[in-house]
């Protein structure tokens, strides 16, 4: 094979291919005779000298020896566990069933029927949207070349304490090729300028669901299914029947393609058009022409904004059954209430719930221990690169993805606190080590602390916005820039609603990286007092100074900057104003503002043009501030807690 490594490269393939599905044959606890039995006439002497070794002193032939050998592995490395439900095994202190007889066996020993009814009741309507059909021919599903699909129920807890049943297709093993299936969602910074602008113009907001909401949608794919336990007492079929998938059922791989554009036809019916920002974002202007009305979709969740909820969402309930139809509580894993601010009430949004339930359930991991509270994420003199502790092992190292893996949304969802330590750490899911999993217990440890912290959705003027930008000659600097204009859509809606100042403040932490030297970006950009949009991103080019890295970090918030800007036009707003850049490096900032100024590093001159021909165009206003208030900081290198603590108090409100 070593002459020809084409072909021993296809051997190996075979061998990892024969291990695989022998481990799977062994997973099922059937005697190893019957598969010697069953493989005796396979000539397996490809596989190599071990397996002819071991044949000649077992007595065996090739093909026994081999399998013998993979069940030995198996057996080294335990009994496969059975599938977990992908809820998790509890939530909210509540069992969550794996199947439909656990669930059932679950309410026997309870005395309810607490689940029965929630699978009762996702059968109902699966059938009453005509779901399936009992196939009477099974020479039709092989002619006409249908696929199987694996059918199961998937179990939940929601936060009220209601079961909750869903019924799925096994996707992932059906062949989607040629198919759709892309289906976007709302972005999550079009969601925050939706709240931020419904507070300036006084818009009421309401959410809700869509009942079963891909049943509304036909199924694109062929697919067949075996009824499973959860169709007894079903007038269609009774277990063990073969049915035709006729809806777009949860799992199938085209379903949230298909049910995407069912409710887009819909909100494009009632006069919606989606936006050039975002187009999971739709708008139509009020009867009385003063504002727009807004509907954010997320799949099957809506949020309405109005001055009349109740008419916006009684068109919808007339064509969908929805659950909800009030004001925010629950949203995607946030929290929603309304906090006083001075002399007005404003919206707010938090994970206190969430991240309460998160650290219940680490803390019952074996080994993890009690969380104990910190007062930041990081120490302040965090260095996760240089670190030489050994590597977790298996167990270890998927707790510490798990761990990740929760951060990450946290931060996604409205936690800018904890943005820098959670990309930092991030960047070791694939080897982490001991002392990293210590830093990350840390983390949680300041989310136990704080569970509370929120974003509250205010409009109102900052004092950024009354910052002196850098003295400049504008008119010179325009005529080294003659082309420099803001790209405006011409399809923009007219702006019926209020104008609102924008700040952004950057930074970078130069050759932060203390193995590659590479420099750290952090960006946090707001909408009047609300922060809308944060990152804390390493560069891709090891700078040779200060002053290149805060251009690089320059140049990405000049681009956020400008795609904000272009979000708030789409949503029909006035921007008339330049938005104020600001950061701490002097140098840089009179670079910016002054005529002369040149570079000639390829790679940092493109930045450098970029914020100069902003301002020349005067999409931006750059001013300088100081270190101690510049807030980016907070997002490119480890703080001690009495800076994080500073940084974080500008930035979100502790409700408890």
């Amino acid at each position: 094979f070593d002459n020809y490594p084409k072909y021993k490269k296809w051997a190996q393939e075979v061998l990892k291919t024969s291990e695989s599905i022998t481990r799977r044959l062994k997973a099922i606890d059937a005697p190893l005779q019957d598969y010697l039995e069953a493989v005796k006439t396979v000539d397996c002497s490809y596989l190599g000298n071990s397996i002819f070794s071991e044949a000649r002193y077992s007595g065996r032939n090739t093909s026994e020896a081999f399998v013998c050998r993979v069940a030995r592995k198996r057996k080294a490395g335990q009994t496969r566990k059975s599938k977990r439900n992908a809820m998790g095994t509890t939530k909210y202190g509540v069992k969550v069933p794996r199947n439909v007889d656990e669930a059932l066996n679950l309410d026997r020993i309870n005395g309810n029927d607490l689940w029965a009814m929630a699978i009762k009741k996702e059968m109902d309507a699966i059938i009453a949207m005509e779901t399936f059909t009992k196939v009477k021919d099974f020479n039709v599903i092989k002619s006409e070349k249908y696929q199987f699909a694996p059918l199961h129920m998937i179990f939940d807890i929601k936060v009220d304490g209601r079961r909750k049943a869903r019924l799925v297709l096994g996707g992932h093993v059906i062949d989607s090729t040629g198919y759709d299936v892309f289906a976007s969602n709302m972005n999550v910074m079009s969601l925050r300028a939706l709240m931020v602008i419904a507070a300036a113009n006084n818009l009421d907001l309401i959410s809700c669901d869509i009942s079963n909401a891909y049943l509304n949608a036909n199924m694109d794919q062929k697919l067949w299914i075996k009824c499973g336990p959860e169709f007894a007492g079903s007038k269609v079929a009774k277990p063990g029947d073969c049915c035709v998938v006729t809806r777009a059922l949860y799992g199938g791989a085209t379903s949230a393609r298909a049910w995407w554009k069912v409710l887009a036809d819909v909100l494009a019916t009632l006069g919606y058009k989606n936006t050039r920002a975002d187009v999971d974002v739709w708008y139509r202007e009020s009867k009385d022409g003063t504002h727009y009305e807004y509907i954010g979709t997320h799949v099957d969740d809506l949020m309405l904004f109005s001055k009349n909820t109740e008419s916006q969402i009684a068109e919808i309930r007339s064509i969908f059954d929805l659950k909800g139809g009030d004001p925010p509580e629950h949203h995607l894993g946030c929290e929603y209430s309304r906090v006083k601010v001075k002399s007005r009430y404003l919206w707010r949004t938090g994970s206190k719930t969430y991240i309460k339930e998160a650290i219940k359930n680490l803390e019952t991991i074996p080994g993890m221990g009690v969380l104990y509270g910190a007062s930041s994420p990081t120490t302040g003199e965090d260095e996760p690169e240089l670190d030489c502790s050994p590597l977790l092992d298996a167990t270890g190292h998927k707790t510490y993805q798990k761990m990740i893996g929760i951060l990450v949304w946290l931060n996604t969802i409205g936690r800018v606190d904890i943005t820098f330590a959670t990309s930092s750490y991030s960047r070791f899911t694939a080897a982490p080590r001991v002392n990293h999993l210590i830093a990350v217990k840390r983390i949680f440890g300041y989310l136990k602390k704080h569970p509370g912290k929120s974003i509250i959705f205010d409009p109102s003027d900052s004092t950024e916005s009354r910052m002196v930008m850098e003295q400049s000659n504008y008119q010179e600097l325009y005529q080294q820039y003659p082309d420099a204009y803001e790209d405006m859509d011409q399809r923009y809606p007219v702006p019926l609603m209020k104008e609102m100042t924008t700040h952004c403040y950057f930074d970078a932490d130069h050759a932060h990286d203390k193995v590659t030297r590479k420099s750290c970006s952090g960006i946090v950009l707001f909408i009047g007092r609300t922060p809308v949009y944060w990152v804390s991103r390493r560069q891709g080019a090891v700078e040779s100074s200060s002053y290149a890295a805060e251009f690089m970090a320059g140049r990405h918030a000049v681009e956020e900057i400008k795609f904000l800007r272009h979000t708030l036009r789409a949503f029909g707003c006035k921007v008339s104003r330049p938005t104020k850049l600001l950061g701490d490096n002097e140098g840089m900032v009179k670079a910016t503002a002054q005529l002369n100024d040149m570079t000639k590093k390829k790679h940092v001159a493109i930045s450098f043009h970029t914020v100069r021909e902003a301002k020349a165009a005067n999409i931006i206003d750059i001013v300088h501030v100081k270190s101690e208030r510049n807030w980016a900081d907070l997002f490119t290198k480890s703080v001690g807690p009495a800076k994080h603590s500073l940084i974080v108090h500008k930035l979100l409100r502790d409700i408890d």
